[in-house]
Order: structure tokens, then C-alpha cells, then sequence
């Protein structure tokens, strides 16, 4: 008789969380400069529009990157002029 190891492998997906990221001052988010959906594009701070506009909204991912509803691009870090977050680029494998 021959037996076969095959497991079954169940996803669970959950929907994402948008979400906003607010500076100290609470009018202020981060925002995808000009709506663009380029990689490199920098981050800004920008004014909350006030209606979930996509470029100001935002999402983890189950390993922990943070995506735009924009595009779906990860927040990178350039680390240049003291930026900590200031482009955005497709994440090989990310979600």
C-alpha cells in the first residue's frame, strides 16, 4: 500500500486596513506627491483631503511593509537630506 504526504495548505486572507499616517500636526498625512503612480515618486506632507483619497491612504502587509492604496508600491527609504521615508518602490514579493 502506498501512502502519499501531501498536506493541505488553508489561506485565511483578511481585507486591508486603509489607513492614514498624520504627522504631529493633525492636518498634515503623508501623501504620494501628485497622485503618482511611478516608482521613486517622493513622499510628502501634505494637507488630509479630507475624502480617503487613495495617494493618502495606506496599508501593512503580513510582513510588515507599508503600501499605498494609490499604486500598492512599499514605502523605501532613500536615507538621503534626513528623509526617513521618501520614495516609493515595487517590493519584490510583497503584497
Amino acid at each position: 500500500m502506498r501512502t502519499s504526504n501531501k498536506s493541505i495548505i488553508y489561506l485565511f486572507l483578511r481585507p486591508a486596513q486603509y489607513f492614514y499616517i498624520r504627522s504631529q500636526d493633525p492636518e498634515k498625512v503623508i501623501d504620494v506627491n501628485k497622485e503618482s503612480r511611478e516608482p521613486g515618486t517622493k513622499l510628502i506632507l501634505w494637507s488630509d483631503k479630507g475624502n480617503m483619497a487613495d495617494n493618502q491612504l495606506w496599508y501593512e502587509d503580513e510582513r510588515g511593509y507599508l503600501h499605498s492604496k494609490l499604486n500598492a508600491f512599499a514605502m523605501d527609504s532613500t536615507g538621503t537630506n534626513g528623509v526617513l521615508f521618501s520614495v516609493l518602490s515595487l517590493v519584490k514579493g510583497a503584497s
